[in-house]
């Protein structure tokens, strides 16, 4: 179950897409980075820092997630935000999919968002979001491990 190596293994992943959102006419291009640490290796939870940024705004919105008692292919899910608080969720996980929902609760907010494994190695990223005041949100994207660079390879870079 924690063979990918996003979200269940420490790293940083960056990614781009295209958020619509029902409100506007024109698509929106947004970067993401995501950042993973496992906080309790006997418990299994995994802490996720998720940073998204529209293209030509400064603001960058935070998202903290918890990944929780995993079994049998499925987990819980805590996310935490500024415009929401904490909304709890239902994940499920496989060797080619990591996925979440967050049914409607008293905020009024119901949702998905999915990663779907690719042969090089990168994720399809898939969600949509609803609010009580039915905004619809909907994200396409794809992200890929953040490549850092070895010593030996700064070392080639400034020759």
């Amino acid at each position: 179950m924690f063979d990918h190596l996003f979200l269940f293994n420490p790293g940083c992943w960056i990614g781009e897409g295209k958020i619509q959102l029902n409100a506007l006419e024109d698509e929106l291009i947004y970067f993401m980075r995501w950042r993973s640490i496992l906080i309790d290796n006997e418990l299994q939870e995994f802490e996720s820092t998720q940073e998204v940024q529209i293209a030509g705004h400064t603001d960058v919105m935070f998202n903290q997630f918890l990944f929780s008692n995993f079994d049998r292919g499925n987990f819980d899910v805590l996310l935490e935000n500024q415009a929401w608080g904490e909304v709890c969720g239902r994940g499920q996980v496989d060797s080619k999919f990591i996925g979440w929902e967050f049914r409607k609760n008293e905020l009024g907010f119901e949702g998905y968002e999915f990663y779907e494994l690719q042969d090089d190695g990168t994720y399809i990223t898939k969600a949509e979001f609803v609010t009580q005041e039915d905004l619809r949100t909907t994200i396409d994207g794809k992200i890929w491990k953040q490549h850092v660079p070895s010593k030996q390879e700064m070392k080639e870079k400034e020759s």
